[in-house]
């Protein structure tokens, strides 16, 4: 007895899909991690070589190309306007403390150099450009 082809529906399954995302993947999403046993980012660095080979792959492939190619810039406009711009504030709330922690870090390796730089003379070119280089050659190492 042969089996009965079924008929797909793309639109049915992108809307079960969309449902579930938003009824089930939820808990489901939060329960996996909560049951994850190994410490994941030490799996991906230590898998590091293995992505540099899978991303030098996909470049000389092209497959990188085409998936960046795949999307009209009017489509990044309107997905980064839209979804993306909802997401900015959450993303910063859920950041704050890392971010405030790296900018700290930053204000104490900066602080020193423009105190250096403001106690510099500034009343001839020659001087700004002495600032200006001074600032540079500092930040940059």
């Amino acid at each position: 007895m042969g089996s009965v082809a079924r008929t797909l529906d793309p639109q049915a399954q992108t809307t079960a899909w969309v449902q579930a995302m938003g009824i089930t993947a939820p808990a489901n999403y939060a329960k996996g991690i909560q049951n994850t046993t190994v410490n994941p980012m030490q799996l991906a660095a230590a898998a590091g070589e293995s992505w540099i080979k899978g991303v030098q792959t996909s470049f000389t492939s092209g497959k990188w190309q085409a998936g960046l190619n795949s999307a009209s810039v009017q489509t990044w406009k309107t997905n980064a306007s839209t979804t993306g711009a909802q997401r900015l504030a959450s993303g910063a709330q859920r950041s704050q403390q890392k971010y405030q922690a790296a900018v700290s870090t930053y204000s104490q390796f900066l602080q020193p150099i423009l105190q250096q730089v403001a106690a510099m003379p500034s009343d001839t070119k020659s001087a700004r450009i002495a600032r200006a280089t001074t600032y540079l050659n500092a930040v940059s190492q």
